[in-house]
C-alpha cells in the first residue's frame, strides 16, 4: 500500500513540475487549415452526394419501400393459400385454412394498398406538388387518360 501511495505522490509531483514547462496550445488558425484540407480532399463539390433531401421525403420513401415489401409478402400468402387449396385433396381442414388465409391476405393487401395511396398523397402534399388541374387518374397514370380519347 505504501508503494502505491509513493508512486501516486511521485506522479502528481512530476506532472505538476513538468506542467510548468508546458506551453498552452491554441487552435486560433485551425479553421483555415481545416478548410484547406477539406478542399483538397473533397473539392468544391464536397462529398458529391447530390443536393440535400428533405427528411420527410426520405421517410416517405422508406415507408413506400416497406409497404411494397409487405404487399409482396401478402401476394405470396395468397399464392401459398391457393396452392394449399388446390392440393387439399378433399381435406376440409386444409381447405378451411386456405380460405381463411386467402381472406386475411386479401384484406391485408387492401389495407396496404390503401396505406400506399395515402402515403403517395401525403408525399405530394409534403412536397407541395399538385395535380395541376388534372383528374386523379390523369395524375396517377399520366397520358393513359387524356381527355377527348
Amino acid at each position: 500500500m505504501k508503494t502505491i501511495a509513493k508512486i501516486f505522490v511521485v506522479a502528481v509531483v512530476a506532472v505538476s513540475v513538468g506542467g510548468l514547462w508546458l506551453k498552452p496550445v491554441y487552435g486560433e488558425g485551425a479553421g483555415a487549415d481545416i478548410a484547406k484540407q477539406l478542399q483538397a480532399a473533397a473539392g468544391s463539390q464536397g462529398a458529391a452526394l447530390g443536393d440535400p433531401v428533405d427528411p420527410r421525403v426520405t421517410i416517405i420513401f422508406i415507408i413506400r419501400i416497406l409497404l411494397g415489401f409487405t404487399s409482396i409478402v401478402l401476394v405470396g400468402l395468397n399464392v401459398y393459400a391457393g396452392f394449399l387449396w388446390m392440393t387439399a385433396g378433399g381435406n376440409e381442414e386444409q381447405v378451411t385454412t386456405a380460405k381463411t388465409t386467402i381472406r386475411n391476405a386479401t384484406i391485408g393487401l387492401v389495407i396496404v394498398l390503401s396505406a400506399y395511396s395515402i402515403t403517395i398523397f401525403a408525399a405530394n402534399l409534403a412536397r407541395g406538388v399538385s395535380t395541376g388541374g388534372r383528374t386523379p387518374l390523369q395524375g396517377a397514370f399520366g397520358t393513359f387518360f387524356k381527355e377527348g380519347k
